[in-house]
């Protein structure tokens, strides 16, 4: 074997025991796979431990008063205290009601003319069942929480109401897609009331607050009786006439006796509802109702209001 030969092979065997040294040095068969302590996250685990510590940073202050509890970072925040049993994860973004994971029943809403009234006859809240929902909901049993924690239950209400009579009041049961306006004190009509196409009527003489909407059939559109087709001033008279009014201006001397006894006694809200009462489009997604309060139940500011279903389960709440 030449010189040259044994030199490489104790060049190769020296470079060999080098690397073997440093092996066992830096820890040999038991050295960890880490590196520097790094984790490798799954998209859920960074999730949970975010989620975590905004839950932290909530409920590691508690000064006692409940609008300690919403902490926002970034425009996101964690809502208060809830005791929403159907949803461990729920959030809220900044200026929006409370967004559940899962199928919200429904939203509550707060007009900004409310937030000053002082008039519990003007003072409303709008709750909004969601149209996710399948089947009509039970909401007699709901609450609405403010103003010192009092709590206020919806009741009860009429299905089809008649203006001066007394009707039997039934358990409220909402449409999916339904609106129904809270009102904190009397209404015109002194019950709880489901709207229809015919309940226009009560607005020309009572002051609904909101507004009823004016849906009601024109006149002209009704099956008008068979003398109409031989008394054309009677026809045209009543093709004129407004939507959701009764006559009440002086009728013109020159129409017929049957027309003036058709106007005064076939234009109004019974015959309306007489007429139209069995039509499929008949009844609104619509509930006016009122609590009878003699004071207004909202605060002007720093209001937290929530509302509650049967079950004592946070539905959504809105805070101003």
């Amino acid at each position: 074997m030449n010189e040259d030969v044994k030199k490489d092979i104790f060049i190769f065997a020296g470079m060999f025991l080098l690397v073997g040294a440093l092996w066992f040095y830096t820890g040999g068969p038991g050295r960890s796979t880490t590196l520097n302590e790094s984790r490798l996250y799954k998209p859920e685990d960074q999730h949970s431990e975010a989620l975590q510590t905004d839950t932290d940073r909530v409920t590691g202050d508690s000064s006692g008063s409940r609008y300690s509890g919403t902490t926002k970072t970034d425009g996101i925040g964690v809502t208060p205290g809830s005791t929403n049993e159907a949803s461990e994860e729920s959030v809220i973004l900044e200026g929006q009601s409370q967004l559940v994971i899962g199928l919200p029943k429904a939203k509550l809403v707060v007009s900004s003319a409310t937030k000053s009234q002082t008039d519990p006859d003007k003072e409303y809240l709008e709750i909004r069942v969601t149209s996710e929902n399948k089947e009509p909901i039970n909401i007699s049993g709901w609450t609405i929480e403010g103003k010192e924690g009092l709590r206020i239950k919806l009741g009860t209400g009429i299905y089809l109401p008649h203006a001066g009579q007394v009707s039997n009041k039934q358990v409220i049961f909402a449409q999916p897609g339904s609106n129904i306006f809270v009102v904190t004190g009397d209404g015109p009509l002194g019950n709880s009331f489901r709207l229809n196409k015919c309940t226009g009527y009560f607005e020309q003489f009572q002051d609904f607050i909101p507004r009823l909407p004016e849906v009601c059939p024109y006149p002209k559109d009704e099956v008008l009786p068979r003398f109409f087709d031989n008394d054309d001033d009677c026809f045209y008279y009543v093709k004129g006439l407004p939507k959701c009014r009764i006559h009440d201006d002086p009728i013109p001397v020159n129409l017929s006796y049957e027309c003036k006894l058709y106007i005064q006694d076939e234009i109004n809200y019974d015959s309306c509802v007489a007429l139209h009462k069995n039509n499929s489009d008949f009844y609104q997604n619509e509930w006016r109702i009122y609590l009878g309060r003699d004071e207004e139940l909202w605060k002007s500011r720093r209001e937290l209001i929530t509302l509650r279903d049967e079950n004592d389960i946070v539905l959504d709440w809105v805070s101003y």
